[in-house]
Order: structure tokens, then sequence, then C-alpha cells
């Protein structure tokens, strides 16, 4: 299993809007920047992140994007639907039905043993990650990086929505 590097992307891009002050915003280009993504793709992947209902989009010169809801209230489930979609991480494909040759088995109506192992495998991993919010991986950031980094981090912030150019 494998997902694109939107989703890290997208989690590492709201985890720099959740240090944002209130009522104040980033525009996607210094945000690509630090994240060393193409702006293009960065604003494709706000725009999912937009229309999913956890950022919104400040348009003119001193727009840019900010948190739409409180970070204790997005899922890293919230993040990976909005990025990924919610289609299922297997489809079943037939196999057991011709391996079998027997229409009772794993018929159109039945589920084969593959797909409910790979079903209950997708919503234990679904579980795991509408447990986690933003709040709590903001708190692991924090609880991780050393202070230096983090006050790098929020020196560039401020400087970008007072129109500085931090590298």
């Amino acid at each position: 299993m494998r997902m694109k590097t939107g989703m890290e992307q997208a989690v590492y891009t709201l985890l720099i809007l959740v240090r944002l002050p209130k009522r104040t915003s980033l525009p996607a280009e210094p945000l690509s920047e630090r994240l060393g993504v193409s702006p293009s793709y960065l604003k494709k992947l706000m725009q999912k992140l937009v229309h999913a209902g956890l950022v919104h989009s400040t348009p003119g010169i001193r727009g840019g994007f900010s948190l739409a809801k409180q970070p204790e209230d997005v899922t890293v489930y919230d993040i990976y639907v909005a990025v990924e979609g919610c289609q299922s991480l297997y489809l079943n494909q037939g196999v057991s039905s011709h391996l079998f040759a027997d229409e009772k088995t794993c018929s159109s109506h039945e589920s084969c043993a593959l797909e409910i192992l790979m079903k209950d495998a997708e919503n234990a991993w679904t579980d795991v990650l509408k447990t986690e919010t933003l709040a709590s991986l903001q708190e692991k950031v924090t609880n991780t990086y050393p202070q230096h980094k983090l006050l790098a981090l929020e020196t560039w912030i401020h400087e970008q929505i007072n129109g500085g150019t931090a590298q």
C-alpha cells in the first residue's frame, strides 16, 4: 500500500497553518518554497483541502490559506479523504471465482476471504487515522523537534505574513 506524496505535503502544510496567528493566511508560493514542491502542484492540493472544508482560501494581494477548522477537529483521516478520496484500497478482481470454479463461492453477491481480510485491515487502518488529529500531530512535532528549529519556523511564518521573504 502506498499513498501519493500529496498526503504528506497536505499534512505538513496544515501543520504550518496551525501555527498561523488568528485572521492571517499564507500564500501558496512561500508554502511551496518551504516544502520544496511545485507552486502549481501545491495550489491544486490546497484546492482539494479547500473543497473538503479543511482550509479557507482568501483571494487578493494579502490573501492565502488558513485553517477552516480547529486543529482538534481535523483528523488525519479527513486529510487522507480530501487528498486521496474515499475509494477502497482493495478492488476484488474476481480471481477466487475462477480459482474455485464454483458459482456459489465468491459470487458477485458474496465476499471472498481475501476481500474480507482487506476490508478488516482497511477498517483498522482508517480507525487509527481517525484517532489522530492536527492538534495531536502538532503536539508530537513540538515534542520531537529541537526548540531552535520550531523557533525558526515561527520566525519564517511571521516574516511571510508581514510581507517578508524568508528563505
